[in-house]
């Protein structure tokens, strides 16, 4: 009895085994040709990066994935039937936030960076999404869907003390945090326009940074927290701005003659990388804030993900269309060279 329980034991031991390596495998073979990436997310220290793919012959409802930067260790970590997307890291890099609709509605989770201890951030019925830390780690902006308006919403990690901070006729987009954790900036959207407004953390001081007639989107915090890019486009034309926190001091940087997605900074504050689509094709620029020079790093890439600029050095994590048509990661040095896919 004992040595037929012990052989039971061996086979689900090598069962376990098996079972172990063939996952991974089969998924890192899918990566290779049939995932659909999207949204790469630098963890701070820059070593890895975390995403969300689809597979349209298997599960088509997207999961959080993470990589090595080097493209090794491949791992799903939300692992979900439901949808789960945007990943968003902490500034630690010990957690990461997410959208997921496994309990029905669109609302933010938050789980380990190793895919454990997954759970909602806040307790209601209403539509969350665009989860937004704090410097410190201990607080998280959203926007909060509530009777058809997008509001200003902030909580702190652990879900108490949820309220909205921002709320009128408009819809609220995109927060995000100065370096410092002391403002806000969003876009707030009206019909016909829209414009980029600043708030401090504790709600105060609401103000207008931009008044222009148009929409004005995309604001990203330089890394100092003292200036903030944001995009302008009237017409079909799109202008690249710089705008001091209080919005007394203004400059263009450079107009374009397409609609331009502004992306993100480099890690040292010199330089921009945005989305410019050009007839047929969609190219990756990267503008110099000292010279407002813009050249072109990439061609022919995916309009649906913008690119991220890693913290630490000169890289830059993309989306572009591979010769299969299918969405892939790719990275990219500054300077144009050592190009790669991210999953081989």
């Amino acid at each position: 009895m004992m040595r037929v329980t012990l052989i039971k034991l061996s086979l689900l031991v090598i069962w376990l085994i098996l079972c172990s390596f063939s996952s991974p495998s089969a998924t890192i073979a899918q990566m290779a040709t049939d995932a659909q990436e999207y949204a790469p997310m630098w963890s701070p220290d820059g070593k890895q990066i975390a995403f969300y793919a689809t597979f349209s012959t298997d599960n088509p409802n997207p999961d959080i994935y993470l990589v090595n930067s080097d493209g090794s260790s491949l791992q799903n970590l939300s692992n979900n039937s439901a949808s789960d997307y945007t990943p968003v890291w902490s500034p630690d890099g010990k957690q990461i936030a997410f959208i997921s609709t496994r309990d029905g509605d669109t609302q933010i989770f938050i789980m380990k960076s190793d895919g454990t201890g997954s759970r909602r951030l806040v307790d209601t019925s209403n539509h969350n999404d665009s989860p937004a830390w704090s410097p410190d780690g201990k607080r998280i902006a959203f926007v909060w869907f509530d009777q058809g308006v997008r509001h200003l919403a902030m909580v702190n990690v652990d879900g108490t003390d949820m309220h909205i901070l921002v709320t009128g006729t408009g819809d609220v987009l995109t927060p995000s945090w100065s370096s410092q954790g002391d403002q806000l900036t969003f876009v707030l959207h009206y019909l016909g326009s829209s414009d980029i407004v600043i708030i401090n953390a504790d709600g105060t001081d609401l103000r207008n940074v931009t008044n222009y007639v148009g929409y004005n989107l995309y604001p990203r915090w330089s890394p100092d927290g003292t200036q903030i890019a944001y995009v302008s486009r009237s017409n079909g034309v799109s202008s690249i701005y710089l705008t001091t926190p209080d919005g007394q001091s203004s400059k263009k940087l450079f107009t374009g003659n397409t609609t331009s997605f502004l992306a993100d900074w480099s890690s040292d504050g010199q330089s921009i990388v945005y989305l410019s689509p050009q007839s047929q094709q969609v190219q990756l620029k990267i503008l110099r804030v000292a010279t407002s020079n813009p050249h072109i790093l990439v061609d022919n890439i995916a309009i649906d993900s913008l690119p991220a600029w890693s913290p630490v050095d000169q890289r830059i994590a993309f989306v572009a269309l591979n010769e299969q048509g299918i969405r892939k990661i790719y990275i990219i040095d500054a300077d144009g060279s050592n190009r790669h896919p991210l999953n081989q």
